[in-house]
């Protein structure tokens, strides 16, 4: 099986983040190549999906292309609010679910439910205890770079995205080291 991460090309989804949440998916996509099912990731760009004022927007497609030269869709869901690193983690643990759920449903299982969601709360993923000044200085240094990837994102400012990039580099190389440096706020 193949789960298609699509995130919404629309102006507004852009304009909202979506160039930076497609790099992170992208990014995450590599980091897990397989699902446990052993269904994979196939991250993309769309055209508008029509929900707009919602977005960032990622739509999840669960298909089955065991039969060669032939798809069968499984499930559908639309993931809506995807606006940081953390909704796109979000947003592949939704994935999972709803592969699982295809894949079972496929076999014999309950029907998927098919919709429209927001991004799932906090709740949905496992947390691990972590010193809580590594954990708020790696948050600070993931927003940095998801503003940066916004910023790159737009015609004209790939230079200053650019900078940006490195300072959030920096801050994300500072905050995995033990005792690092306070960043200075602007």
């Amino acid at each position: 099986n193949v789960v298609s991460v699509d995130v919404c090309g629309g102006v507004d989804c852009h304009g909202h983040g979506g160039a930076a949440c497609l790099i992170e998916l992208e990014e995450l996509a590599k980091e897990h190549p397989a699902l446990p099912g052993g269904e994979r990731f196939v991250v993309q760009r769309s055209p508008c999906m029509r929900l707009c004022g919602k977005g960032p927007n990622v739509r999840l497609q669960v298909t089955d292309e065991t039969d060669p030269g032939v798809s069968r869709t499984l499930g559908v869901e639309h993931v809506t609010e995807v606006r940081s690193p953390h909704d796109c983690v979000r947003v592949l643990a939704v994935a999972t679910r709803t592969a699982a759920e295809a894949t079972a449903t496929a076999t014999g299982g309950a029907a998927i439910q098919i919709g429209v969601s927001k991004t799932p709360t906090p709740q949905t993923l496992p947390v691990a205890p972590v010193d809580h000044r590594v954990a708020i200085m790696s948050r600070r240094a993931e927003n940095m770079r998801w503003e940066a990837l916004k910023v790159v994102s737009r015609r004209g400012e790939e230079e200053r995205g650019a900078l940006l990039l490195q300072e959030a580099y920096r801050a994300d190389a500072n905050a995995s080291k033990p005792g690092g440096e306070a960043l200075v706020r602007r």
